[in-house]
């Protein structure tokens, strides 16, 4: 949940002793900016079908020093597309396979020098 929370790890050895670490707090703050949790207003919106050639774009993520894009026929796979994006938010990927199967689309964003990324699922014409 949103907020901030304290987090201690507490564990048991083989003899039965008790010990925890320090305390940590840490404050979470999730938002959504459209269609996904990070990546807002992608298009075209996941789910679509895609033809042979797709032009995706989407809202710039606050902080974001460089986009990384994957695309391929396995979940996080790569087999159509890898490539560093730099800060554009917009690219145009060919060669999707038209074969009715589904294909998907991962956008890696790197902040504070830290890459995360948010996966999204297309289908191939």
């Amino acid at each position: 949940a949103n907020g901030t929370h304290v987090l201690r790890a507490t564990g048991r050895d083989a003899a039965g002793n008790l010990g925890s670490s320090a305390s940590i707090t840490v404050t979470v703050s999730n938002t959504s900016s459209g269609n996904g949790v990070i990546i807002g207003n992608l298009t075209p919106a996941p789910g679509s079908v895609l033809g042979s050639s797709a032009t995706f774009s989407w809202s710039a993520v606050s902080a974001a020093q460089e986009y990384w894009l994957y695309l391929g026929t396995s979940y996080g796979g790569q087999e159509v597309y890898s490539q560093t994006n730099g800060l554009n938010t917009s690219v145009t990927i060919g060669g999707i396979p038209q074969t009715g199967a589904s294909v998907y689309l991962r956008v890696w964003f790197k902040i504070s020098g830290a890459w995360a990324w948010e996966d999204f699922t297309y289908r191939g014409g």
